[in-house]
């Protein structure tokens, strides 16, 4: 990884999502009082120095923050345990 910028900053990009996993040293570091931006503060530096990694998946994702893929995750997700 080279980078880590927010999606949009610069046209389409890759969502930030998943599963993260930090040194527990890493989690002492982070702010206890006052604004806290886990992209800002930890992976945008973390890339910089190139002390992290990414796994890129495009297949399969649905963003339920808009209202018709939320409908069509309902539909995915009672298929999948036999309900549809």
């Amino acid at each position: 990884m080279t980078g880590f910028a927010e999606k949009g900053a610069s046209g389409p990009g890759y969502i930030n999502a998943g599963v993260y996993r930090i040194a527990r040293s890493l989690a002492d570091d982070f702010p206890v009082t006052g604004a806290f931006s886990f992209e800002r503060d930890v992976l945008v530096p973390a890339a910089a120095r190139g002390a992290a990694a990414a796994f890129t998946q495009t297949d399969g994702f649905i963003d339920i923050g808009v209202p018709e893929d939320f409908r069509r995750a309902q539909s995915v997700f009672n298929r999948a345990k036999g309900m549809a």
